[in-house]
């Protein structure tokens, strides 16, 4: 479960937007090197945006997408038999999936800002309080219902852990490293 888990956070990590990814080699599909002194990109072939974006579909379709199936089917099974031995793996599956929803956030929140998106209200279907058929928050996303949508998941994610815990602090058990 927890190769499962590291291997969904580093492809998490390689997919980003933000990542300068360049040609090498002999087959450049036509593209010149950037020839501006100034770009400290200086004399290297960046990788077409449709190419990063097919990369970018086949990992989702072929990869993220049934390995984020198979982790929270492991993780609802390891939530629901609720043994004690299990509490650590469980804490770090679910840091890595709440880290993983931190980073997509952040880099949602760049897109938004480097595309000069402005703060708008974002509305989704399910209820935050009894009397609001919709609800409304600010917000500063390039794609608020996603975000929202991860965030209700990371609320869930971290009730699961409490659920499991049954309130307890699991590392308030140990006074020093020494205990450890």
């Amino acid at each position: 479960m927890l190769k499962n888990a590291f291997l969904l956070w580093a492809i998490h990590r390689n997919t980003g937007a933000s990542r300068n990814e360049f040609l090498m080699g002999d087959e450049t599909i036509g593209a010149k090197p950037i020839d501006d002194i100034s770009n400290k990109n200086y004399a290297t072939i960046p990788k077409p945006p449709v190419m990063c974006a097919q990369f970018q579909a086949v990992t989702y379709t072929k990869i993220l997408k049934p390995l984020n199936k198979t982790v929270l089917q492991k993780l609802q099974n390891l939530v629901t038999v609720n043994q004690k031995s299990s509490w650590f793996t469980r804490y770090l599956v679910l840091f890595i999936l709440l880290h993983s929803c931190s980073i997509l956030t952040k880099q949602n929140e760049e897109y938004a800002r480097k595309m000069c998106l402005e703060v708008r209200k974002a509305i989704s279907n399910t209820p935050r309080h009894k009397y609001h058929s919709k609800a409304e928050q600010q917000t500063k996303y390039a794609n608020s219902e996603s975000i929202l949508k991860f965030h209700r998941g990371a609320e869930s994610l971290l009730a699961y852990f409490h659920y499991c815990n049954n309130g307890q602090r699991p590392f308030a058990l140990a006074r020093d490293l020494a205990q450890l």
